[in-house]
């Protein structure tokens, strides 16, 4: 059967090598067949050494060195002969070289060397410059892959024109993309870092403002501050955020410009408060009227005595607000307390007052509020704690940013009588101003902050009664006072301190008119 398909395969040579190197091997230490040619193949001993195909002549270097005594006999030299069997001519090639462990067999037929090939140098051509956003995504796939804290990537303005300059490189964060604005789609200038909130693009506009705006730089006072309102009016700064500032809400006298939910304790005591009944603000009217009348009507001398000339009090007041963002409500109780000359001494609840808030304007330059208040006669009018009829009082309160820690708080109102008397009840102009500024700052958040403010009431209309010469014209007259103050804000949920008011002329309502408060935040 072997034999019949060597016959059958003599044209194909590779197939004919493999077969006679299995049987070969099978017979073990037989003679190989040589090849057509003349050329001989090698004749190993099988029972001896293990078979191993030789490598060629240019990786043979040197034989294996014998294997050290160790109590075992070393291998036996292989017996080579030439073989005397023809072997067709293509087989010459394909036919393995087979050596023994310990010594290799030269080949009689070695190869020609190839000539050495040298590839052509293949220029590349240039390639484009790599697209920005291209790279930043492959910085970010390597940063992704990449072990280790993560490298910020800059993130390359859309205008690579624009580049930020003087203080405005400061405030670079490459963490965040440039804004644009909205009106003309441009970066902010690089040549308008010495003005904050200058314009980036034609018409003026700035990132984050929806319409163009206009700035000039200005020497004098007035100029700057014009510039800066026209500012808090037109182009409010997109990064200003609201909040409630000790500095800018410390008067005693000048009520906060700013809504807020709070609870307040107030306590006045003033000494001297001359003719109660003027323009019925106070007291009703005294003479031939519902308020309190002299305890003795006349005196030694046999002369009448018409009403109240000074007294001295004390009024506690408890003030609630709620408050959202830009408006509240309040109300407030008071509870009084008079110590007369001439009249009887009388406590209890005084008129109460109800009233609402609305923030205007609200800018870091100023804070512009619109109150109204209205007040309820609750009290007992011949006692002394009330006035018996409707009072309305709608006013304006700023405050107003001077310097980083220095403020300037303002009140005007127009107190308006309803249902008063007609000879007697008149209306009030009253002003007040109070300069703010942080004296010791105790804490990051615990300010004491001093304050001095000045008040004004201008009567406009009214009268009022004097003792012995009965009634008198109240238009024209105004009461002026100027006191200090100090107030100590905690954490921006409790604050407390005292102001002061002290006559500037007399009469007058106090000298001095002591006022302390504690205000509970919430």
């Amino acid at each position: 059967m072997i034999g019949r398909r060597v016959i059958e395969h003599r044209t194909r040579p590779a197939v004919m090598a493999v077969l006679w190197i299995a049987l070969t091997a099978g017979l073990g230490g037989c003679t190989a067949p040589a090849p057509r040619g003349g050329t001989a193949l090698a004749t190993i001993d099988w029972t001896r050494n293990r078979p191993s195909i030789a490598p060629s002549d240019s990786e043979q270097t040197a034989a294996p060195a014998p294997r050290p005594s160790n109590g075992e006999p070393a291998a036996l030299p292989v017996e080579v002969e030439q073989a005397a069997v023809p072997v067709p001519g293509p087989m010459k090639a394909e036919v393995a070289k087979v050596a023994p462990d310990t010594e290799a067999v030269p080949s009689t037929d070695a190869p020609e060397p190839l000539p050495e090939a040298s590839l052509p140098v293949i220029e590349l051509a240039a390639l484009d410059p790599i697209d920005p956003e291209v790279q930043q995504a492959a910085a970010s796939v390597q940063q992704a892959e990449a072990p280790g804290p993560p490298t910020v990537t800059p993130i390359l303005p859309v205008d690579a024109t624009v580049q930020p300059a003087g203080d405005e490189a400061a405030l670079v964060d490459d963490n965040f993309l440039p804004v644009a604005c909205t009106s003309c789609g441009k970066f902010h200038a690089s040549g308008s870092a010495g003005a904050f909130g200058s314009s980036c693009g034609p018409g003026g506009c700035i990132p984050g403002r929806t319409k163009p705006c206009y700035h000039a730089e200005h020497a004098t006072f007035i100029g700057r501050f014009a510039s800066n309102l026209y500012h808090c009016l037109c182009c409010p700064d997109p990064c200003y955020e609201p909040t409630w500032v000790p500095e800018a809400n410390a008067s005693f006298f000048v009520d906060p410009a700013r809504p807020r939910t709070q609870k307040r304790l107030r306590w006045d005591h003033a000494y001297s408060f001359w003719f109660p009944d003027r323009s019925e603000y106070f007291w009703a009217r005294s003479f031939r009227g519902p308020g309190p009348q002299p305890r003795v009507p006349v005196t030694k001398n046999g002369k009448p005595v018409y009403g109240e000339r000074i007294l001295n009090y004390d009024q506690l007041y408890v003030y609630i607000e709620a408050a959202l963002p830009r408006f509240s409500v309040f109300t407030e109780i008071p509870y009084r307390s008079t110590s007369p000359y001439l009249t009887a001494h009388h406590a209890g609840f005084a008129d109460m007052n109800i009233g609402t808030k609305s923030l205007l304007l609200d800018c870091d330059l100023l804070q512009l509020a619109f109150q109204f208040k209205t007040y309820l006669p609750i009290g007992s009018v011949s006692e002394g704690l009330g006035n018996g009829h409707v009072s309305l009082e709608p006013s304006l309160i700023m405050a107003l940013h001077l310097a980083p820690h220095t403020y300037l708080q303002g009140q005007i109102a127009e107190w308006i009588p309803l249902g008063g008397d007609p000879d007697y009840a008149g209306a009030i102009l009253n002003y007040h101003l109070s300069m703010n500024h942080l004296l010791w700052q105790v804490l990051p958040d615990v300010p004491l902050i001093g304050t001095l403010e000045f008040n004004g009431w201008s009567f406009q209309d009214g009268a009022y009664t004097t003792p012995f010469l009965g009634p008198k014209s109240s238009s024209g007259d105004s009461y002026l006072s100027l006191g200090p103050g100090l107030r100590m804000s905690v954490c921006n949920f409790i604050d407390f301190g005292v102001g002061t008011a002290f006559a500037l002329d007399s009469p007058n309502w106090g000298d001095p008119l002591i006022r302390s408060e504690v205000r509970i935040f919430y």
